[in-house]
Protein backbone atom coordinates (compact mmCIF):
# COMPACT_ATOMS: atom_id res chain seq x y z
CA UNK A 1 0.00 0.00 0.00
CA UNK A 2 2.48 2.64 1.65
CA UNK A 3 4.14 1.62 -2.54
CA UNK A 4 0.92 3.17 -4.29
CA UNK A 5 1.25 5.90 -2.03
CA UNK A 6 4.80 6.47 -2.54
CA UNK A 7 5.27 9.22 -4.94
CA UNK A 8 1.56 9.59 -6.18
CA UNK A 9 0.00 11.44 -3.40
CA UNK A 10 2.95 11.51 -0.10
CA UNK A 11 6.47 12.64 -0.26
CA UNK A 12 9.08 10.24 1.22
CA UNK A 13 8.49 12.74 4.47
CA UNK A 14 4.94 11.38 4.48
CA UNK A 15 5.68 8.28 4.46
CA UNK A 16 7.91 7.92 7.10
CA UNK A 17 5.03 9.38 8.97
CA UNK A 18 2.61 7.50 8.18
CA UNK A 19 5.63 4.78 9.37
CA UNK A 20 6.16 6.18 12.62
CA UNK A 21 2.51 7.33 13.87
CA UNK A 22 1.08 5.48 17.09
CA UNK A 23 -2.24 6.24 18.21
CA UNK A 24 -2.49 7.50 21.58
CA UNK A 25 -5.66 8.34 23.40
CA UNK A 26 -6.63 10.25 26.41
CA UNK A 27 -8.14 8.98 29.40
CA UNK A 28 -11.20 6.51 30.36
CA UNK A 29 -14.47 7.96 31.63
CA UNK A 30 -16.89 6.29 33.74
CA UNK A 31 -18.98 5.10 30.97
CA UNK A 32 -15.55 4.21 29.41
CA UNK A 33 -14.51 1.92 31.94
CA UNK A 34 -18.28 0.49 32.40
CA UNK A 35 -18.82 -0.69 28.59
CA UNK A 36 -15.01 -2.24 28.57
CA UNK A 37 -16.24 -5.43 29.61
CA UNK A 38 -18.88 -5.51 27.18
CA UNK A 39 -16.70 -4.24 24.31
CA UNK A 40 -13.61 -7.01 25.17
CA UNK A 41 -16.31 -9.53 25.36
CA UNK A 42 -18.15 -8.61 21.87
CA UNK A 43 -14.43 -8.35 19.98
CA UNK A 44 -13.21 -11.15 21.21
CA UNK A 45 -16.46 -12.88 19.13
CA UNK A 46 -15.36 -11.49 16.42
CA UNK A 47 -13.65 -13.77 13.72
CA UNK A 48 -9.89 -12.21 13.02
CA UNK A 49 -10.63 -12.56 9.50
CA UNK A 50 -12.95 -9.46 9.51
CA UNK A 51 -11.29 -5.95 8.70
CA UNK A 52 -11.44 -3.40 11.47
CA UNK A 53 -12.39 -1.15 8.72
CA UNK A 54 -15.49 -3.51 7.98
CA UNK A 55 -16.74 -2.97 11.45
CA UNK A 56 -16.13 0.71 11.11
CA UNK A 57 -18.28 0.77 8.07
CA UNK A 58 -20.81 -1.06 9.41
CA UNK A 59 -21.59 1.47 12.51
CA UNK A 60 -21.97 4.35 9.94
CA UNK A 61 -24.83 1.84 8.31
CA UNK A 62 -26.67 1.11 11.75
CA UNK A 63 -26.36 5.07 11.53
CA UNK A 64 -27.48 5.70 8.71
CA UNK A 65 -30.48 3.25 8.63
CA UNK A 66 -31.60 4.86 11.70
CA UNK A 67 -31.46 8.58 9.82
CA UNK A 68 -33.17 6.94 6.98
CA UNK A 69 -36.31 5.43 9.13
CA UNK A 70 -36.75 8.93 10.95
CA UNK A 71 -36.93 11.02 8.12
CA UNK A 72 -38.94 8.39 5.99
CA UNK A 73 -41.86 9.34 8.43
CA UNK A 74 -40.76 13.54 8.34
CA UNK A 75 -38.24 14.98 7.03
CA UNK A 76 -39.19 18.64 8.67
CA UNK A 77 -37.88 16.99 12.28
CA UNK A 78 -41.12 18.17 13.57
CA UNK A 79 -43.72 15.47 13.45
CA UNK A 80 -43.97 13.55 16.60
CA UNK A 81 -42.53 9.62 15.70
CA UNK A 82 -43.74 6.54 16.64
CA UNK A 83 -42.06 4.93 19.54
CA UNK A 84 -40.94 2.02 17.90
CA UNK A 85 -38.46 4.33 15.72
CA UNK A 86 -36.93 6.04 18.70
CA UNK A 87 -36.37 2.08 19.85
CA UNK A 88 -34.88 1.43 16.35
CA UNK A 89 -32.50 4.79 16.87
CA UNK A 90 -31.77 3.85 20.25
CA UNK A 91 -30.77 0.24 19.14
CA UNK A 92 -28.32 1.36 16.31
CA UNK A 93 -26.70 4.27 18.79
CA UNK A 94 -25.77 1.50 20.65
CA UNK A 95 -24.55 -0.54 17.82
CA UNK A 96 -22.66 2.31 16.71
CA UNK A 97 -21.17 2.42 19.77
CA UNK A 98 -20.02 -0.69 20.50
CA UNK A 99 -18.55 -0.72 16.82
CA UNK A 100 -16.67 2.19 17.08
CA UNK A 101 -15.29 1.40 20.21
CA UNK A 102 -14.04 -2.01 19.12
CA UNK A 103 -12.73 -1.51 15.21
CA UNK A 104 -9.66 -0.50 16.94
CA UNK A 105 -9.36 -3.32 19.25
CA UNK A 106 -9.73 -5.93 16.23
CA UNK A 107 -7.29 -3.38 14.48
CA UNK A 108 -4.61 -3.96 17.72
CA UNK A 109 -5.74 -7.89 17.90
CA UNK A 110 -5.24 -8.53 13.83
CA UNK A 111 -2.26 -6.26 13.91
CA UNK A 112 -3.59 -3.87 10.92
CA UNK A 113 -3.50 -0.78 12.93
CA UNK A 114 -2.67 1.79 10.53
CA UNK A 115 -2.87 5.95 10.48
CA UNK A 116 -4.84 5.34 7.00
CA UNK A 117 -7.52 3.06 9.02
CA UNK A 118 -7.43 5.80 12.05
CA UNK A 119 -8.16 8.33 9.51
CA UNK A 120 -11.47 6.18 7.79
CA UNK A 121 -13.09 5.55 11.23
CA UNK A 122 -12.44 9.38 12.51
CA UNK A 123 -13.66 10.19 9.13
CA UNK A 124 -16.86 7.71 9.72
CA UNK A 125 -17.22 9.58 13.21
CA UNK A 126 -17.12 12.85 11.50
CA UNK A 127 -20.14 11.97 9.22
CA UNK A 128 -21.61 10.23 12.24
CA UNK A 129 -21.74 13.54 14.01
CA UNK A 130 -23.58 15.02 11.65
CA UNK A 131 -26.33 12.54 12.37
CA UNK A 132 -26.37 12.19 15.46
CA UNK A 133 -27.69 15.62 15.62
CA UNK A 134 -29.97 14.70 13.23
CA UNK A 135 -31.13 12.10 15.82
CA UNK A 136 -31.46 14.56 18.42
CA UNK A 137 -33.42 16.98 16.83
CA UNK A 138 -35.88 14.80 15.22
CA UNK A 139 -36.80 13.43 18.52
CA UNK A 140 -36.93 17.26 19.91
CA UNK A 141 -39.65 17.28 16.95
CA UNK A 142 -38.17 20.94 16.33
CA UNK A 143 -37.32 21.48 13.21
CA UNK A 144 -34.64 22.98 11.77
CA UNK A 145 -34.10 26.28 13.48
CA UNK A 146 -31.72 28.41 14.71
CA UNK A 147 -30.55 26.43 17.57
CA UNK A 148 -30.51 23.14 15.35
CA UNK A 149 -27.77 24.94 13.21
CA UNK A 150 -25.98 26.39 16.73
CA UNK A 151 -26.12 22.69 17.90
CA UNK A 152 -24.86 21.60 14.43
CA UNK A 153 -21.80 24.03 14.57
CA UNK A 154 -20.96 23.50 18.07
CA UNK A 155 -20.73 19.72 17.93
CA UNK A 156 -18.95 20.10 13.90
CA UNK A 157 -16.34 22.46 15.50
CA UNK A 158 -15.73 20.59 18.62
CA UNK A 159 -15.30 17.50 16.40
CA UNK A 160 -12.60 18.96 14.08
CA UNK A 161 -10.82 20.79 17.04
CA UNK A 162 -10.68 17.55 18.47
CA UNK A 163 -8.99 16.09 15.42
CA UNK A 164 -6.74 19.08 14.77
CA UNK A 165 -5.44 18.89 18.16
CA UNK A 166 -4.41 15.32 17.98
CA UNK A 167 -2.22 16.40 14.65
CA UNK A 168 -0.32 19.02 16.61
CA UNK A 169 0.01 17.28 20.07
CA UNK A 170 -0.16 13.81 19.28
CA UNK A 171 -2.95 12.73 21.53
CA UNK A 172 -6.59 12.44 20.58
CA UNK A 173 -8.40 13.85 23.63
CA UNK A 174 -11.65 12.06 23.79
CA UNK A 175 -12.67 13.65 27.43
CA UNK A 176 -13.00 16.92 29.35
CA UNK A 177 -13.34 16.67 32.70
CA UNK A 178 -15.03 13.72 32.72
CA UNK A 179 -17.53 13.62 30.37
CA UNK A 180 -16.12 12.02 26.76
CA UNK A 181 -17.29 10.48 23.40
CA UNK A 182 -19.28 7.54 25.51
CA UNK A 183 -21.35 9.63 27.50
CA UNK A 184 -22.25 11.92 24.38
CA UNK A 185 -22.94 8.90 21.89
CA UNK A 186 -24.97 7.40 25.01
CA UNK A 187 -26.85 10.76 24.98
CA UNK A 188 -27.55 10.99 21.67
Amino acid sequence: MLKILSGQFIDKNGIQCLKDYKYKGSDYTILDKAFQGWWEFFVSLIPLSVAPNVLTLLALVFTASAIALELSYDTTMTAKLPVHVHFYAVFCLFWYQTLDAVDGKQARRTKTSSPLGQLFDHGCDGINTIMFIILLWSSFERGADWAFFVCFAVFTLAFFIGQWEEQHTHVLRTSCMGVGVTECKSTS
